[in-house]
């Protein structure tokens, strides 16, 4: 299929569309919009390519989510009801990386330590229930939601010991993902959870995992809600890695409603705008309103005393 554009112009001006056997990398603070992102391209890719979506979740409650979403976007992009979006969940349990590599056909086994440390074992590779489904399906495009998860449960949480455990379990996993988009050629996405140095204020935003993740992903891009309320559901999305282009070098924004994401542009500015000082003109004009009402109700009041 080659490389497939998105439906915002803006982010095709930064990565140029979606390419089939390289996975997209897309990252971000919790509530920012990663998985409405991911949704959205989704059901765009399936009116071009006709074919179904795997959405694999290590998250809770995104059935009801992709409910919502579902006739938003088969409307917006006149998506034929015979291209879907197949759930896959995963939810967070015990030793919840086993059944996630389990579901990718990768068996591992974790194994406890009585210090609290953790080994990662792999064990074997066997054809699990994704690569059924892309086989079976008329798979095309494939979204992890999100790869964070499963290393955030008890078993590797706040013990510095268990690092190396937890990059052998990302790179078991990645492998996995990677294989099944090159050799099936999707289209995927993997959403993840960004992360800051907490001893510098400076520091650019960096996927939960470090540098095993970093080095697998070719494409990669960070999203960040505005910082201004006047502004807040606009997003900042950034280049951090593409081929042959400085890291962070290129951006652009969007805009996140209820029907999902647009392309920010100078007109669009200038509406926005344009609205934002009629709705405060009129903001005032109630305020003030209000007031001459309190004070004609004190001058009533001290009348009839």
């Amino acid at each position: 299929m080659g490389i497939i554009p998105s439906d915002l112009k803006n982010v095709n001006d930064m990565i140029e569309g979606y390419d089939t056997e390289v996975p997209t990398a897309i990252y971000a603070i919790a509530k920012t919009g990663k998985t409405m992102f991911v949704i959205q391209e989704a059901f765009h890719l399936m009116s071009k390519i006709r074919k179904n979506t795997l959405f694999f979740s290590t998250e809770m409650g995104v059935k009801r989510y992709l409910d919502k979403l579902e006739p938003v976007f088969r409307k917006r992009f006149d998506v034929p009801d015979t291209c879907k979006i197949i759930l896959v969940e995963c939810p967070p349990q015990e030793k919840h990386l086993e059944q996630v590599c389990a579901a990718f056909g990768k068996t591992i086994h974790l194994k406890m330590g009585d210090t609290g440390k953790v080994d990662v074992q792999f064990i074997g590779s066997k054809e699990g229930e994704i690569e059924r489904i892309i086989k079976n399906k008329n798979v095309g495009i494939m979204i992890v939601d999100s790869l964070t998860k499963p290393f955030k449960s008890e078993e590797f949480a706040g013990v510095l010991k268990n690092l190396p455990s937890r990059a052998t379990g990302v790179n078991i996993w990645l492998n996995a993902i990677h294989s099944m988009a090159v050799r099936y050629k999707l289209i995927t996405f993997v959403t993840h959870h960004a992360s800051m140095d907490p001893t510098n204020p400076y520091s650019t935003p960096g996927m939960t995992g470090g540098s095993d993740i970093n080095y697998d992903f070719k494409i990669q891009i960070y999203m960040q809600q505005s910082k201004s309320k006047q502004y807040n559901k606009m997003r900042w999305v950034f280049v951090v890695r593409f081929f042959n282009v400085e890291e962070w070098s290129r951006k652009c924004r969007l805009w996140i409603d209820d029907n999902g994401y647009q392309d920010v542009t100078d007109e669009f500015m200038a509406k926005f705008q344009e609205k934002y000082k009629e709705a405060k003109k009129a903001r005032e004009e109630e305020k003030k309103g209000k007031g001459k009402q309190e004070e004609k109700k004190t001058s009533d009041s001290e009348d009839e005393d």
